[in-house]
């Protein structure tokens, strides 16, 4: 979990037993602002995948981390990024892919997937050159074959997709004309749940 010691203050990246006694510290430095902030386990419990902020001078840089729970330093996987997310096999991670980049250029929002090395990214929804989408909370399923996620223009509502990790096709699930967000998988793969107006079924 992030925890912050002042509402201004870089935060940190902890991790403390079930019962709440026994907690370390794992990573200190995290400029990411809180409305931003995301970390997510492997499923073989080795690793975490946050995103972090690098600044320098006036460049502000979104990027994937990788952090082996273990201890160590952690390694930066791929920039920019955020919202990280790792597959069931744990080899892949998709991203909310998109923002300023270290040479202050300006990459198309979009969700992509990347290898956990570092090799392999490509975009599976969006625009390698121009797209005004926002993309966000990308969440695997479960036979790893499709992400689902919400994704809308900016001050519009947005909607539920899921596209094929592939690359082969992407769908909306809602009607586009409420917003939808933080999608989530059934177990069976079979029902997304999410977060809408109380006039809209909450599963699809």
């Amino acid at each position: 979990y992030f925890s912050q010691q002042t509402a201004a203050g870089p935060a940190a990246i902890k991790v403390m037993d079930a019962d709440g006694l026994q907690g370390r510290t794992l990573v200190e430095g995290v400029t990411l602002p809180p409305v931003s902030w995301h970390v997510s386990w492997s499923h073989d419990g080795r690793s975490l995948a946050y995103a972090d902020r690098h600044v320098d001078g006036l460049l502000a840089v979104d990027r994937i981390m990788m952090l082996p729970v273990a201890g160590s330093d952690p390694v930066e996987l791929v920039s920019p990024g955020q919202a990280p997310t790792w597959s069931p096999d744990d080899q892949l991670i998709g991203y909310q892919s998109g923002g300023m980049s270290k040479d202050a250029k300006t990459v198309p929002q979009g969700l992509s997937v990347i290898g956990i090395d570092g090799t392999g990214q490509r975009l599976i929804d969006g625009s390698a050159t121009s797209n005004p989408w926002a993309y966000a909370y990308p969440q695997w399923s479960l036979d790893g074959d499709r992400i689902a996620y919400h994704a809308g223009l900016p001050g519009q509502v947005s909607d539920i997709f899921v596209a094929a990790v592939d690359g082969s096709g992407t769908s909306a699930i809602g009607d586009r004309a409420q917003n939808l967000v933080w999608p989530v998988w059934s177990p069976d793969g079979a029902r997304i749940a999410f977060t809408g107006p109380s006039t809209t079924e909450g599963m699809y």
